[in-house]
């Protein structure tokens, strides 16, 4: 979770970078490609800790939250399900498959699943 950390504030510096010069298509490219080589090390960490820790729900919850962000949406949704699954208690992993749900369109599951994140924390500010 260390190492997504300081991979995410190292892409956001790149992306404020890239926002702030008038950024050349090559420099696009090659911002791309900083980003891929930067991301390869951190879903390898995940993939490996996720090997030997399968029901470890935060890391897993994690992943998730990488692979959306990456537009990978459709590889994120077996580790949001996997969430809920092994902890149906733990509200956020019931908040990250209702957003999930909600962003896909979906919105009769993700209401369900914001239900239950509210009743698991009902005084939690974040869930809807």
């Amino acid at each position: 979770m260390e190492l997504d950390g300081k991979v995410m504030e190292q892409i956001d510096a790149w992306l404020e970078e890239s926002r702030r010069e008038e950024t050349p298509e090559a420099r696009r490219i090659t911002l791309a490609a900083r980003i891929r080589g930067a991301v390869a090390p951190l879903e390898q960490a995940y993939l490996d800790f996720m090997a030997g820790h399968p029901e470890h729900v935060p890391v897993r919850l994690g992943y998730a939250s990488l692979l959306s962000d990456l537009d990978r949406d459709a590889e994120a949704l077996p580790h949001l399900e996997k969430a809920v699954v092994l902890d149906p208690a733990h509200p956020a992993a019931w908040n990250n498959l209702a957003n999930h749900h909600g962003y896909a369109g979906r919105a009769e599951e993700a209401l369900e699943c914001y239900d239950k994140a509210m009743d698991l924390a009902p005084d939690e500010a974040i869930y809807p």
